[in-house]
């Protein structure tokens, strides 16, 4: 499964330029401080309405510029169930 989260850096240093702050950002895009805090920190991920919405605030960067696209590496953890002495390693049924 692919995640999407900010760059953090490359939107400090955008709202920087613009003299923007989080509060004010947060007031923009419509969200609480707790839920913007939750996204600079990777914590949750910004929805598609935020993200589009941080790009029409933040006019002159592209998506690239403001997020990164990742594989999210905690879908590729394998099941392993012990049945009868015997281990089962599927990512998708137990009963094999």
């Amino acid at each position: 499964m692919l995640k999407i989260s900010i760059k953090r850096d490359n939107v400090e240093k955008a709202l920087m330029r613009k003299n923007y702050t989080r509060k004010f950002l947060a007031d923009k895009l419509g969200v609480s401080r707790n839920y913007l805090s939750s996204v600079f920190t990777g914590k949750r991920e910004p929805s598609p309405m935020i993200r589009q919405r941080l790009m029409d605030l933040l006019k002159g960067y592209k998506f690239d510029d403001l997020f990164v696209i990742t594989e999210d590496n905690n879908d590729a953890v394998q099941l392993s169930v012990n049945i009868l002495g015997t281990t089962c390693q599927n990512s998708d049924q137990v009963d094999c």
